[in-house]
């Protein structure tokens, strides 16, 4: 199975998956609601709601790598912001992963 994700840490893995989600879900509820004459408001919440889990996550990762929790979390409960820590969090990982002596 294709996982993008499946090197990186627990958290952070959990947080992708549920962004990715949260844009190719979000977006198709949209176009849907949008076809079907209902607002698009509705989509709109759920992505919110499901990005407040994902927040909680990429929290947790940001505790993982030493930082603040509260720092990385709270930005992160607008959607385009913890697209942007995500991204963030995923290259440092790596970054970690790849440098010479660390653990896997």
């Amino acid at each position: 199975m294709f996982d993008p994700f499946s090197l990186a840490e627990t958290n952070l893995r959990r947080a992708g998956w549920l962004l990715g989600l949260e844009i190719l879900g979000g977006t198709g509820a949209v176009m849907g609601l949008s076809e079907l004459g209902y607002p698009a408001d509705l989509a709109i919440v759920a992505v919110w709601l499901l990005n407040v889990v994902a927040a909680w996550f990429i929290g947790k990762a940001a505790a993982a790598q030493g930082k603040s929790r509260w720092l990385y979390g709270l930005p992160a409960l607008a959607p385009p912001i913890a697209v942007w820590l995500f991204f963030k969090l995923h290259s440092e990982d790596a970054l970690r992963r790849l440098s010479p002596g660390s653990p896997p």
